[in-house]
């Protein structure tokens, strides 16, 4: 959220303030008091704090957990229009030649076809007719040539096909009742259908009765939305962030795009190296899959802070660290400063992979520091540990050769 900017702390050693009408005073060191004009502070260039900041103000987007899991493709898609299927997924390894070669292949297949609907099926009858169901090495290109895949080979190799014909088509992942499974969606002629090639089924999308007991999308391998800061798509059964586009040093992400709810920042690609500073609403439940929150770890490592709406009911955050209840969920990847609060602290910690961390705080109340609370933290010269706060030998690990604990109240003097 904003903050005062520097020169605050170096013109002031300890403060206490209080506001009275439109007049702010300020204890100085040996009682001494200064009394300013509330415009006449702003002046000097500092930020008025709010309680609310910038982060996004609740709106009436359609929040999809209240969607039958069947019909979310269907809304999504249906909003998103043709243009979200005329990339091939990122997913999908191929080279330019073998690209050429399917594409050959399959606008000689559908000769005579004079709509997009005849076209794809065309393509989706030969697919049903010459590949056979057998595990092997999944590729569309492999799949075509070895006519043999199991269903991620089958529907890659159909939206490659579609895709060679100016078709969007997208794969899906999810759950059939027999398990994990890959298939279709695609629009032709202006209208979306789902298909399953492995299995031989395919349905107008409109007939939600007809196959929502059969399957569950999890995930949509396309790119759905954007704005000016972020690119979305429908990951982990959540409207998701999936990408932080260049040019944005700062990122508010929205309550909602294009009428639907965002409930997950998780980025699946990697786009921009300039984000510096992260603030997420109330309306983000999960950063994670499976408990991991490598999106942004991984592929975000600018990120220095990482603030959460104070109405968030989800998920909380201090001085760079994101909790969930009681657990530490997120450090901002580059953050060099960090203050935690008094939690368990053993080897599953966040503390971990820090490269730009100089200093960290454990907060008062701080029973124990298991061994390798924080490891690979190669900058890391400063902790701040209460005095009676238990630390195994090992609770640092692959820090800076110049690391020193400092035992005792950390007096916020830091640099």
């Amino acid at each position: 959220m904003k903050r005062l900017i520097p020169i605050f702390t170096l013109m002031f050693i300890a403060i206490s303030a209080s506001a009275q009408s439109d007049t702010l005073y300020i204890s100085l060191p040996k009682g001494e008091i200064a009394k300013f004009a509330v415009d006449q502070i702003y002046s000097m260039g500092f930020i008025p704090v709010t309680s609310q900041g910038d982060f996004p103000t609740e709106d009436d987007s359609t929040d999809l957990l209240w969607v039958n899991p069947a019909e979310r493709p269907k809304l999504l898609l249906e909003a998103a229009g043709r243009d979200c299927g005329k990339e091939l997924g990122a997913h999908i390894e191929i080279e330019d030649y073998q690209y050429d070669e399917i594409a050959d292949f399959t606008k000689e297949l559908v000769k005579g076809c004079s709509t997009e609907y005849q076209k794809y099926n065309k393509v989706y009858s030969w697919i049903r007719n010459n590949i056979k169901y057998e595990y092997t090495d999944n590729k569309p290109y492999t799949v075509f040539t070895q006519k043999k895949g199991i269903c991620q080979g089958y529907a890659d190799l159909l939206t490659v096909m579609l895709h060679s014909l100016e078709i969007p088509c997208i794969t899906v992942n999810g759950f059939i009742p027999e398990g994990g499974h890959a298939w279709n969606y695609l629009n032709a002629d202006d209208h979306w259908y789902m298909s399953d090639p492995t299995n031989g089924f395919k349905f107008d999308i409109d007939d939600v009765a007809s196959y929502q007991n059969r399957f569950n999308v999890t995930a949509i391998q396309a790119s759905l939305f954007e704005d000016e800061y972020c690119t979305y798509n429908y990951y982990n059964q959540t409207l998701n962030v999936e990408s932080f586009k260049s040019g944005n040093s700062v990122v508010y992400v929205p309550y909602s795009v294009n009428g639907f709810k965002i409930t997950s920042v998780n980025p699946t690609k990697e786009d921009s190296k300039d984000i510096k500073e992260l603030y997420l609403g109330k309306n983000i439940e999960t950063l994670d899959i499976d408990g991991n929150t490598f999106g942004i770890n991984l592929r975000y490592k600018s990120i220095e802070i990482v603030e959460v709406d104070p109405n968030n009911s989800y998920m909380s955050s201090s001085h760079n660290v994101i909790y969930k209840g009681d657990q530490m969920y997120l450090v901002a990847p580059a953050a060099k400063f960090v203050q935690v609060k008094p939690i368990k602290l053993d080897k599953e910690s966040k503390l971990k992979n820090l490269e730009k961390l100089e200093c960290i705080v454990f907060e008062s109340g701080t029973e124990r520091l298991d061994a390798y609370v924080v490891e690979y933290c190669p900058n890391l010269k400063k902790a701040y540990i209460p005095e009676d706060t238990e630390v195994d030998q090992n609770a640092f690990s692959n820090v800076h050769p110049d690391f020193e604990i400092i035992r005792g109240e950390y007096d916020g003097e830091y640099d």
